[in-house]
């Protein structure tokens, strides 16, 4: 079988300069097709087709002009297939075969990478529920325990894990019943796995708190392989979006955010009762930031002991006053804005490697 034919390399960021020869055809692979609803749409179903494409360097979102929909619509513009555009990107068709016929996603060096048919990797932020097969590979950068649940149409047991891709895509992963069985032992954090063959759901936000808008329920026919760490020393191990602690202020109550600061006090654990009879531990934190405020952090359940222990250990008996980065954390507004510990929360004490840390260290 012939190779694919080599992408136009820097034909995208040459478009945006005076270095384009508009009418030049150019040669792109198509990273993901999506169908979207227009704003005003009165119920003509008319869903128009945006494609994230790209020229081998550098990747874009392009709208396929309302005539040529019927291209995706019967599968000849699909994931992987490599088009020609011309006339200023205003024609198109297609110029190779959809993965099906042997051509993968386009990567750097110009050209597309031959794969196996069944390895579509894709980015995180470009899945959708209307693709069909995908793969993802994704570190696992939270797992939560097995919880049992009991609802109107029965009880059953759950558990989530949080994905992280290297392009900084993030996702919610849920097993459920019989797929907690299969997949619990196997998903461990920090592990990077390739995952396909799931369902995409809307997220409750409320209890999802990732920046992706679906999440991924684990079916019978799903699989997760596990992969080599000198395979995946692109894909990082945590992100952050920091909010500084002035701002809180501002914020709707049940928000969760990640915040950096210094640990200037801490108290002692406490057990108290919730309003369900059942017992758990706290302790309280101050946080500071270079935003001049200061915050209430309290630590719930498990991290109460871990980081809990190790910065009373720091601020009581060393005197000093630590980094804590925390991903996660949800706002209250109770006498006060303030923040809390979630069970998806990630707390990291004086992180080597962050630029903020080492900012507020010096501050």
């Amino acid at each position: 079988m012939d190779g694919p034919p080599p992408l136009s390399a820097g034909c995208l960021q040459a478009a945006l300069t005076s270095d384009f020869a508009v009418g030049m055809p150019v040669l792109l692979q198509v990273l993901d097709v999506q169908r979207v609803q227009p704003k005003n749409d009165t119920g003509s179903g008319q869903a128009r087709i945006k494609l994230v494409v790209s020229d081998g360097v550098h990747k874009c979102m392009a709208l396929l002009a309302s005539q040529l929909k019927d291209l995706a619509d019967n599968g000849q513009v699909q994931q992987g297939t490599i088009i020609e555009a011309g006339g200023g990107y205003g024609a198109l068709r297609s110029a190779a075969g959809p993965p099906g016929g042997g051509y993968g996603m386009g990567g750097g060096g110009g050209g597309p990478i031959q794969r196996a048919d069944d390895a579509r990797v894709v980015p995180i932020s470009a899945l959708n529920p209307y693709q069909g097969r995908w793969t993802i590979k994704a570190r696992c950068t939270h797992k939560g325990d097995v919880r049992t649940y009991n609802n109107q149409r029965g009880g059953g047991r759950m558990f989530s894990f949080d994905l992280l891709d290297k392009e900084g895509g993030e996702i919610r992963v849920t097993a459920w019943n019989d797929q907690v069985d299969l997949f619990f032992g196997v998903v461990q954090p920090g592990g990077v796995y390739l995952l396909s063959k799931g369902s995409l759901k809307p997220k409750n936000a409320r209890f999802n708190s990732t920046r992706h808008d679906f999440e991924i329920f684990m079916e019978r026919t799903s699989t997760l392989q596990a992969v080599a760490e000198n395979e995946a020393a692109d894909i990082p191990h945590i992100q952050y979006h920091f909010t500084k602690l002035a701002e809180i202020e501002r914020m709707d109550a049940q928000t969760v955010i990640d915040v950096i600061g210094i640990v200037h006090q801490v108290s002692a654990p406490a057990r108290i009762t919730r309003r369900d009879g059942t017992d758990t531990d706290k302790r309280s934190v101050q946080l500071k930031d270079d935003s001049g405020a200061t915050i209430e952090l309290t630590l719930w359940d498990k991290h109460v002991a871990h980081p809990g222990q190790a910065l009373e250990d720091a601020v009581g008996g060393q005197g000093r006053c630590p980094v804590l980065a925390c991903k996660g954390v949800r706002v209250g507004d109770f006498n006060g804005k303030n923040l809390s510990t979630i069970n998806s929360s990630t707390l990291t004490l004086d992180p080597p490697d962050l630029q903020e840390g080492r900012i507020l260290r010096h501050w």
